[in-house]
């Protein structure tokens, strides 16, 4: 598979998105979705209000974009280990461990989770809960699969 060269502007863009995110995460995980603003999101990430509108329409297409982010980091790391050929045993072992690690490493992530499936959702997840369930329901059969085979 051939990786994409970027530019340096085009870096510098993805490193700019990437730090808004960052900082939404955290803010959005200690205050909550209703009670932060764009404009407190740029001032933490010392940013321009219009540099926050370059990458995201407005906060629920901020707050998506972040979902969607975390989703597809979780989803990957528990992808590779059912993919992988270790035994039965093994795998979930390491699917175990590498959820463990994902929840360690991810505070802030599973913190805004929790908060939002509490009952306390909002239209900014109208959508994603039911993508993120299906991704962690392929996740689940393609463990069980994985150890129908072995």
């Amino acid at each position: 598979m051939e990786t994409r060269k970027f530019s340096r502007r085009e870096r510098e863009k993805l490193r700019q998105r990437q730090e808004v995110l960052d900082v939404a995460l955290r803010l959005f995980s200690e205050k909550g979705y209703h009670s932060v603003s764009m404009h407190e999101i740029a001032k933490e990430a010392e940013f321009a209000i219009g540099t926050l509108y370059k990458f995201f329409r407005n906060k629920e297409d901020l707050y998506k974009a972040l979902i969607m982010q975390l989703s597809d980091r979780f989803h990957g790391a528990l992808t590779e280990v059912i993919e992988g050929d270790a035994q039965e045993i093994e795998k979930l072992r390491e699917y175990l461990r590498v959820k463990a690690e994902l929840f360690r490493n991810n505070v802030a992530a599973i913190r805004l989770y929790f908060a939002e499936t509490r009952g306390a959702s909002f239209n900014a997840m109208a959508g994603l809960e039911r993508e993120i369930r299906e991704r962690r329901r392929s996740i689940l059969v393609s463990l069980a699969q994985s150890s129908n085979k072995a």
